[in-house]
């Protein structure tokens, strides 16, 4: 057989632990929507030991307004668009294996302009004493998130003074372009009128239905229909 005559050994980049556990998701005030602000929980715990610093990476996300809070505290955070730094306290580190996940709540970056699915990625970095460069620790790439859907725009409120909603010498298609139908806004019965603006992308939705949820504490009055539908509809 063959003899070697020469080698080389080149060091070319390390291998990097994937993370143990990695979920994603929306939390109140839940936004989906195109260019809506937005807010996440980020719950995970690491392969390895010493992480005390995590960067998010997910395209067209605006992260220059956001806020990243663990168990109340804020984090410092450096955002930019597609990327966020967060940077645990003093004396914190990033659980691994075996220990209870870290649940970090980023909060106020803005979705991407096109609907679709996000991908995020999330590295754990050792922040080095004497301002060296962070060390990697772990990393997960192309998580899949939640879905960017279209923005369905709603009016602003009308709220119509009590004299013009009681006068009756004043017609009904008038007073149905007012919001609420009855000045006494707790009233059982009260009827609201809600104005969509459409889809971001102006498609005639047909087929679809449109669903509407009242705030907490209110409810639809039963026996009567819930919802009538007026200009605009096919």
């Amino acid at each position: 057989g063959g003899s070697a005559v020469a080698s080389l050994q080149s060091q070319l980049w390390p291998v990097i632990p994937s993370l143990s556990f990695l979920s994603i998701g929306l939390i109140n005030p839940i936004a989906a929507a195109v260019s809506r602000t937005s807010q996440i929980a980020l719950n995970m715990s690491a392969t390895s030991a010493g992480a005390n610093r995590l960067r998010l990476n997910a395209a067209g996300m605006d992260f220059r307004p956001c806020e990243a809070t663990l168990k109340g505290k804020v984090l410092q955070t450096v955002g930019e668009i597609g990327k966020v730094t967060i940077t645990l306290p003093t004396g914190e580190q990033i659980p691994a294996a075996g220990q209870d996940p870290v649940v970090i709540e980023v909060r106020r970056f803005v979705n991407p302009a096109n609907p679709g699915p996000t991908s995020w990625s999330v590295t754990t970095l050792q922040v080095q004493s004497g301002g060296g460069s962070d060390s990697v620790v772990d990393q997960d790439v192309g998580h899949v998130g939640y879905e960017i859907i279209r923005h369905l725009k709603l009016e602003p409120v009308n709220q119509c003074p009590f004299d013009l909603l009681l006068n009756p010498a004043i017609a009904e298609s008038q007073k149905r372009l007012c919001t609420a139908r009855l000045p006494w806004y707790e009233q059982e019965g009260n009827r609201v009128t809600l104005t969509f603006g459409g889809l971001s992308g102006g498609e005639v939705m047909d087929g679809h239905y449109l669903m509407v949820q009242p705030p907490e504490g209110y409810s639809f009055t039963t026996g009567v229909p819930s919802a009538i539908p007026l200009a605009g509809f096919l």
